[in-house]
């Protein structure tokens, strides 16, 4: 951690039979290959923070094997080693690798006690990073920006570009580009150089309604889907072709929305799909979507549509918190990787200010959430489509202008197993078979057959 973070800094840890190479140390190594392990129900990690009277409000803990096995645990503060407070109880999601953030009371304790209570795969308490945070403070916000290379126009890259792969950006008439399909009430219209807008179209849903709908649709093959079920996709790995169909990719657009009247609306980006028709071919949608709604409230962010217009919504541990994203420029970024295990770490980011006064990216990206998709019911091949997809009610007049518009096939850096600490003597790995996570489904209405090819 930098310099100006030291009046935060862990300053020393501990943890009873604890030792190398999977001793206490290793959580303050900013190496998510390396862990603390210490085996029994009852063993505690121990840290002590820099500073005095340091106003504390959440821990952030990445745990080994976090998407796989859930932690229950509690967390104590003290002022003086001696007595101790709880100010956590609680399991972790079981659902990422990634930090997960624990609030508690706001406190200006300098000790703080991560006591096990047991796991739901063995009795192992095993953490590979953790980070104490005051108020909003910048150890937080370094958790949640990403880092990588700028592109042509600016844009942060937080993966390489896989040169085998299909990948798109905006440039030229995009009304003559074969490589992108507009749903959308006309043509586009270039506003100025790499900035275009779109208003909605009318179009009837499955369920009768109608609504207007703006939607781009990046595709690097034309062919027809071809597969006969969802366990073919997953054996061959692609949807129409092995190499212009989209599969791990980093996707990003700015955007702003003018005259959308219905605030319960989102931002979804729809990938690892086919075209959108109902009955046979129904199951030929078999896409995930990442979101961001208009208005910051709901946390059911992470969709999958395995057959149209059945397309159930799934909460997500959300990160960062964001404000309404209409009538401004908001930059929006998603990735999908798929993992060894054949799992898939889908992240949505956003940037609220996106632009400096030359209109250049500032590159202010936040992590909203991560989503690992797993279990039978994985979405994990490459798609044919991937949609950008804003909705409103018919009697509004929505429009949406947007630029540096960019679909990359990208590299997977966990394509091979990264290296791993070997386990110490008794701890088990847990299966890399999943079963599907639990869902609270709420069916969204999607366009039928008239669509076609474009939800």
């Amino acid at each position: 951690m930098s310099s100006d973070d030291d009046r935060y800094k862990i300053v020393s840890v501990e943890a009873n039979g604890a030792v190398a190479p999977t001793n206490a140390e290793n959580v303050l190594d900013d190496n998510p290959s390396t862990r603390m392990s210490v085996e029994g129900i009852g063993t505690a990690l121990l840290a002590e923070i820099s500073g005095n009277n340091v106003k504390v409000n959440s821990i952030w803990i990445k745990w080994y094997e976090g998407n796989k096995r859930t932690n229950d645990f509690e967390i104590l503060a003290s002022e003086d080693k001696q007595t101790y407070n709880q100010v956590f109880r609680g399991k972790s999601t079981g659902k990422t690798l990634d930090f997960e953030k624990y609030k508690i009371p706001e406190t200006s304790a300098k000790y703080y006690k991560i006591v096990f209570k047991g796991n739901s795969i063995n009795k192992w308490f095993s953490i590979t990073e953790l980070v104490i945070s005051p108020l909003q403070g910048e150890i937080e916000e370094k958790i949640l920006e990403p880092q990588g290379q700028l592109d042509e126009n600016g844009v942060l890259m937080i993966f390489s570009s896989d040169p085998e792969g299909f990948s798109w950006s905006m440039k030229g008439d995009l009304n003559n580009d074969s490589n992108l399909k507009l749903d959308i009430d006309g043509r586009a219209e270039k506003v100025s150089d790499n900035t275009w807008a779109v208003k909605g179209r009318r179009g009837s849903l499955a369920g009768g309604r109608e609504q207007l709908t703006c939607r781009l649709n990046i595709h690097g093959s034309n062919k027809s889907e071809s597969f006969k079920n969802h366990e073919e996709l997953r054996r061959r790995e692609w949807m129409t072709d092995p190499i212009l169909d989209i599969g791990d990719q980093e996707t990003t657009i700015f955007y702003k929305l003018e005259g959308f009247k219905n605030m319960n609306e989102t931002v979804a980006k729809k990938i690892r799909g086919g075209s959108h028709s109902s009955g046979n071919n129904a199951f030929k949608s078999a896409c995930v979507g990442l979101l961001l709604t208009f208005n910051e409230g709901d946390d059911k962010l992470f969709e999958k549509e395995l057959f149209h217009p059945r397309t159930p919504k799934i909460k997500v541990n959300k990160l960062f918190n964001y404000s309404n994203i209409l009538d401004r420029w908001i930059g929006d970024k998603i990735t999908s990787l798929r993992q060894p295990d054949g799992s898939v770490i889908n992240t949505q980011y956003i940037d609220t200010d996106p632009f400096d006064l030359d209109g250049k990216p500032k590159n202010n990206w936040k992590k909203v959430f991560e989503y690992i998709d797993k279990g039978k019911d994985v979405v994990n091949w490459k798609g044919r489509y991937s949609t950008i997809r804003v909705d409103d009610n018919p009697e509004g007049q929505c429009k949406v202008t947007f630029k540096f518009f960019s679909v990359r096939s990208i590299k997977n850096i966990s394509s091979s197993p990264p290296p791993t600490t070997t386990p110490r003597l008794g701890e088990e790995l847990s299966s890399s078979s999943f079963s599907s996570p639990t869902e609270e489904e709420i069916f969204t209405e999607s366009f039928d057959e008239c669509m076609d090819d474009n939800n």
